[in-house]
């Protein structure tokens, strides 16, 4: 019997500094339960990957976009705080479309204390931006080209590439922002009729999402592909003109405020994973 107690102290001793020196490996992860979701009129927050080292403590969050306007997420405004200091994640600017989402991880780095029990994370760095400003007024634009720049008080648009064929026409301009706001250009909004006649025809290039612009000088490329059919024209030798009607718009930002989420250590996942 007394062999057996002494057995037992000694696996136990052994277990405890087997564990003891693991805990103590920079490497061994401590796993966070996961909060609920937060979720306002502009967006929703859902966390998931909650997790520490020594030297850095992360998690995914995916931000989905409940408007019909644009967000943006300014990642390096949120704070991680922990009882010896906060932390920032790294500056990065995360625009998600209306009524999208999009995940990403915030990670803080910096010390090597991170495998604690708690701790809170405040997000921040979230902004709505109206899809509805104030639109730029664009001069219409002559195919094939009488010149090759047009401007209006806050853009600048020059003619890059140009390709007429019979039933199809493709313009590049590169459009540049004077502006000091925040410009939104959205090439969906633009049309092309034969002079003449009343009936417009759309922008039928793939990818004419909205884009924005944040800085005054930065450039973008806007393109532009139209189709009409052979019976109303040919678009080798046919007049035509471009309306911009929407398609450049000034906008400004609304900050919106943050959310404060604390987390806790998970112990069972936090097992199962070392």
């Amino acid at each position: 019997m007394k062999k057996i107690t002494i057995l037992l102290a000694a696996v136990l001793i052994g277990s405890f500094t087997v564990n003891a020196q693991k805990k103590k490996d920079p490497r061994y992860e401590h796993h966070f339960k996961v909060p609920e979701s937060i979720s306002t009129d502009e967006y929703t927050l859902d966390f998931s990957d909650i997790q520490s080292q020594a030297e850095f403590c992360k998690m995914a969050v995916k931000v989905s976009n409940n408007t019909n306007d644009f967000l943006i997420f300014r990642k390096g405004k949120s704070v991680f705080n922990f009882d010896f200091g906060e932390f920032s994640p790294k500056k990065k600017k995360i625009i998600i479309k209306p009524n999208d989402s999009k995940k990403k991880v915030l990670q803080a780095n910096g010390n090597t204390q991170f495998q604690v029990d708690k701790f809170s994370l405040k997000v921040d760095g979230l902004s709505l931006v109206p899809v509805k400003g104030k639109t730029s007024e664009m001069e219409d634009f002559q195919v094939p080209a009488s010149k090759n720049s047009i401007s209006s008080d806050a853009f600048k648009l020059v003619l890059k590439k140009s390709s007429l064929r019979t039933q199809e026409a493709a313009l590049v301009f590169e459009c540049t922002y004077q502006g000091n706001k925040i410009a939104i250009v959205d090439p969906s909004q633009l049309v092309i009729k034969v002079d003449g006649t009343d009936k417009e025809y759309a922008n039928d290039v793939k990818s004419s999402d909205p884009k924005l612009i944040f800085k005054k000088g930065e450039k973008i490329k806007v393109k532009a592909v139209f189709h009409i059919p052979g019976r109303i024209a040919d678009m080798q030798f046919a007049n035509m003109t471009i309306s911009w009607k929407d398609t450049f718009v000034e906008t400004e930002a609304k900050k919106l405020a943050g959310q404060q989420v604390s987390f806790e250590i998970d112990p069972g996942m936090t097992n199962g994973k070392n």
